[in-house]
C-alpha cells in the first residue's frame, strides 16, 4: 500500500480510481468497452478482457 493511500485509509478517506482511456484511433477496443464502468477502490485491480491490471 502507498503512503498516500495509508494517510488517506488512516484519516477515513476512501479513494477509489476509475479506467480513463483517450479513445483515440490508437485506443484498444478492449480498453476503450470498460470506459464508464463504476470507479473500484484503489488497491484492486481492473479486469479488461479477463486480465486484471493495475
Amino acid at each position: 500500500m502507498s503512503l498516500r493511500l495509508k494517510a488517506a485509509n488512516d484519516n477515513g478517506v476512501v479513494m477509489k480510481k476509475r479506467w480513463v482511456p483517450v479513445q483515440d484511433g490508437r485506443t484498444l477496443d478492449a480498453h476503450a468497452a470498460i470506459a464508464g464502468t463504476p470507479a473500484i477502490p484503489m488497491d484492486q485491480d481492473f479486469t479488461v478482457i479477463g486480465e486484471r491490471m493495475a
